[in-house]
């Protein structure tokens, strides 16, 4: 009969090793496994080692004589061993059958009803003088099966609720479960599509029959973030720069269109202008007079900044601007800056740029007029605008971020390299 064992869990072994390497079994249901295993190993050592049951190990000497301490470890050994390989069984069969969206809520479900019934099912083997009557017991049980069910009720409720995505020029936020951010600059596409690769297995998060939030193994894809509350079309789909993958939908598909336009509008960031354009045709007029067109500077590389003196962005950007770019480049014939202050007066720009303190040129734009030929009259105005020697747009930046700065200085000087 012991025999048994060894083939039996031989068998089991071979076949999660085949379904790992398929990667068919993922992190949640490689616990789930080792979950059931933890309970048939406890299953061969209770019945050895009878001081590992509750109760039991805390009883006196007298007590413990009044036991059936063999009858006791065959009976917990074999719930626990059944128990054990039911999880298991449960976990690969699930897996097979691609209904992994339950297994989480069976699994949970099993643990919490028939534990309880075990530990009842126990005392039978204690012929101590019983102090608590029965009714207890059941009351014990059916008040914990209604605290687990209204657990899992509300667990449901709320996993179930549509995710909110807020979107703005700089990021997305996806609130709820599993909620998470994404910049804006990190988006390298955004498609809408109507449909997906198979979903493999969830790595971790919520899901329940279409509902799935969270990180999913997809074929082709790999591990995606997932907010999808319909196993139809149309998805959105968002390929990062750094490979990751983000997945979008609802049961309204007018509403997954909607957010695919709010989101495709945050990449714009505002601009009307877009990289590989030309640079609109205009002239730079400086607080002391100077005038510049934006033509005349043809072969040098080109960095346009938008600012204000009521911009809080801007002010924390632009010592950066200071120090990084224009200090080191300023002697450089192929290099101009200019800032563009909105809106504002010479005196206004003078008090501005002492305060902060920058020593590169601020020109002046009080009607907004260069500032509507790159972005949306209602846009926020922390920007640059790179050009390369021959007045094309090669960088539209928006707000400050570290990340998106550095490169935009390596980019600067990227182009100051090229003969």
């Amino acid at each position: 009969m012991y025999i048994c064992y060894p083939v039996g869990f031989g068998f089991i072994f071979i076949k999660f090793l085949y379904l790992w390497r398929e990667k068919i079994i993922t992190i949640m249901n490689t616990a789930y496994i080792i979950i059931g295993l933890v309970f048939i190993v406890l299953g061969f050592l209770v019945k050895r080692f009878p001081v590992l049951i509750a109760g039991y190990n805390t009883m006196s000497k007298e007590q413990k004589e009044n036991v059936d301490v063999n009858g006791l470890g065959r009976y917990m050994r074999w719930c626990l061993i059944c128990l054990g390989c039911v999880v298991i069984a449960l976990s690969i069969i699930f897996t097979l059958l691609h209904l992994t969206a339950y297994l989480s809520l069976v699994i949970i479900v099993l643990l919490f009803v028939v534990l309880p019934f075990v530990v009842v099912g126990a005392t039978k083997y204690d012929h101590n003088e019983k102090r608590r009557p029965r009714i207890i017991y059941v009351a014990f049980i059916v008040i914990f099966i209604v605290l687990v069910v209204s657990g899992c009720t509300w667990l449901l409720i709320y996993g179930s609720k549509p995710t909110v995505v807020s979107v703005n020029d700089s990021v997305i936020r996806f609130e709820g479960m599993e909620r998470s951010t994404l910049k804006v600059t990190a988006i390298a596409s955004v498609e809408l599509t109507d449909s997906i690769p198979a979903i493999r297995g969830k790595v971790r998060g919520f899901d329940y029959m279409s509902v799935r939030k969270g990180n999913f193994r997809l074929n082709d894809y790999g591990i995606c973030k997932m907010y999808t509350h319909s196993s139809k079309g149309p998805y959105i789909l968002i390929k990062t720069i750094d490979d990751k993958t983000f997945i979008i939908n609802y049961k309204e598909p007018e509403k997954v269109k909607e957010l695919y336009d709010r989101i495709c509008a945050a990449q714009t960031r505002g601009y009307i202008v877009k990289i590989g354009d030309m640079v609109p045709n205009f002239d730079i007029v400086t607080p002391d007079g100077v005038k510049v067109n934006i033509d005349s500077l043809r072969g040098k590389v080109v960095m346009l900044q938008f600012t204000a003196s009521w911009c809080v962005v801007c002010r924390r950007e632009m010592p950066h601007i200071e120090s990084d770019i224009w200090l080191k480049l300023k002697d450089n014939s192929q290099f101009a800056l200019y800032g563009i202050d909105l809106k504002e007066t010479p005196e206004e720009i003078a008090a501005f740029t002492a305060a902060i303190p920058v020593t590169y040129p601020v020109a002046l734009d009080p009607e907004g007029a260069i500032f509507g030929l790159f972005c949306e009259a209602e846009a926020g105005v922390t920007r640059n605008i790179i050009l390369d020697r021959t007045g094309k747009i090669i960088k539209l930046t928006r707000l400050y971020d570290e990340a998106e700065f550095s490169s935009m200085v390596e980019l600067i000087n990227r182009e100051l390299a090229k003969e």
